[in-house]
Formats: C-alpha cells, sequence, structure tokens
C-alpha cells in the first residue's frame, strides 16, 4: 500500500478486522486465521 494516506490504510485495516482476518492492537496486527487468508489469495 504504497503511496497511501494513513486514513486510507486505516480504513482497509478496519475492514479487515471487521471481516475477521486481522486483529488490531496498539501498535500490531495480528493475523487471526493466515491460512485462511493464504487459501483466499492462492484462488
Amino acid at each position: 500500500m504504497a503511496n497511501c494516506s494513513q486514513s486510507f490504510v486505516h480504513g482497509q485495516l478496519r475492514q479487515l478486522e471487521a471481516q475477521g482476518w486481522i486483529e488490531l492492537g496498539y501498535g500490531s496486527v495480528r493475523l487471526r486465521e493466515p491460512q485462511a487468508m493464504l487459501a483466499s489469495l492462492a484462488g
């Protein structure tokens, strides 16, 4: 996400969190279902 505003990236992270893919914490991002995320990216 190079060349993106902080607010855009934050919005995208919030969407991923709402979908259950990640968990946002203070200064951290935790993948909740890394295998499912990889499978989704693989098609």
